[in-house]
This record gives structure tokens, sequence and C-alpha cells, in this order.
């Protein structure tokens, strides 16, 4: 189900914006391809729980008066210090293109090669990126850990299950995750003194600095 997000067009630009935050709104941009850019601002709750359901890789009902958008979030800022959002930048989509984009990798089951040969997990991809219509993309692509029984075990791109109508634009022979075996205490040792080694032997091989050369007395 798509969601809905309201949305007003705003006037203030620039540091003026600064005053929509303190109502609780968001300014936000609305572009796409041979579209003019429209000045918006949402409400920051309603377009925290949108983000939290469709994410980056979802299509969102924007309604701007009585008009109803097509679009997906394209990108957002945030405050380094407090992470809140500063501004939003919507893409207004193409039903009938084709588009790329970041889908979210979710993990179920439970690999026994961690639980019953001590295995570490190693996850290799968080997302990949595939191609195909806006009302085929997956919100998310689900990856069963469950087969992953023994150390060594991998799961690779070509494994993932996708919806018929969606491409992946990632290498078949790529590992998403997959159980490695646990270091013994004298491996960790030996890669610890490895690591510090080379690092000492770079500093070494660092060239000196060229000193300025005196000018020369009239």
């Amino acid at each position: 189900m798509t969601s809905t997000l309201l949305a007003e067009k705003r006037t203030l630009l620039g540091r003026a914006a600064k005053t929509l935050r303190q109502e609780n709104l968001i300014p936000a941009e609305l572009y796409g391809n041979g579209v003019p850019n429209i000045h918006l601002s949402v409400p920051k709750k309603e377009f925290l729980d949108t983000y939290k359901k469709a994410g980056e890789s979802s299509m969102i009902d924007l309604k701007i008066g009585g008009e109803i958008k097509k679009v997906m979030i394209h990108s957002i800022s945030k405050h380094p210090v407090s992470e809140e959002v500063t501004s939003i930048d919507f893409f207004e989509v193409n039903l009938k293109e084709a588009i790329q984009v970041n889908v979210p990798l979710v993990f179920v089951g439970e690999p026994a090669g961690v639980k019953e040969k001590g295995g570490i997990l190693l996850k290799n991809m968080i997302e990949v990126e595939v191609e195909a219509l806006p009302a085929n993309l997956p919100p998310e692509i689900t990856v069963d850990l469950s087969s992953l029984i023994d150390i060594g075990s991998t799961i690779y791109v070509r494994d993932l299950v996708i919806p018929k109508d969606v491409k992946i634009e990632e290498s078949p022979e790529a590992a998403v995750v997959s159980i490695a075996a646990k270091m013994t205490e004298e491996e960790d040792l030996a890669s610890s003194e490895e690591a510090d080694l080379s690092a000492i032997t770079a500093e070494k091989e660092k060239p000196e600095e060229e000193t300025a050369s005196e000018p020369k007395a009239e």
C-alpha cells in the first residue's frame, strides 16, 4: 500500500526556512525529469512515519493541494550533531520508465553455522541496487540465513529471491553474507602483530620532507 504524505508550497527560502523548522515543518524540494522544481514543506512527524515505512525505495503519494504526485525520497539532509532531518529532496517518477534504486536487505532466520559450528556471520551487503518500473520496486529483499549451515557457507547475489520484473544491478557472484571461522587467540595475536609491523614499516618508508633551500644572499 502506497503511503500518502501531505505537503504545502512554501515561499520561505534559504535561511528563512529556519522558521519552518520551529513550527515542526521540514523544508523540501520536488523535482523530476522535465518538471519544474517546487519548494515545499512537510510536517515533521508525518514525514518521519512515512520515511520509516517507505524508505528511499518505495513510492509515496505526495499530496499538494488537490493534486497527488507519485514521488520517491531521493535524499535527506541531517544536522551533523542532533541528527534532525533538516531538508528533503523528493523525485517525481515517470511510471513508464525504469529507475535504479538501492533496496535494503532484511536478514531473517537463524544460521546453524553460527549456533552449532561457532562461526561468525559476515554481512558483506546491507542493500543492493536494482532496476525496475517504479510500481514494481520492492520495499526490501529478504535474505534467509537458515541456509548457512557450515563454516564457509555463503549466500551470493545469484541466490537472492526477487520479483520477476526486477533486475539486480550487482554481480551474481558477489557475496551477500557468509559464515567465517573464529580466529584462535594465537591467530588473533599474530594478526595484531602483523598489523602493527605493517604500520611501523609504512612509517619508516615515508619519504623525508624536503627542506626548503636557503635563500641566496645578494
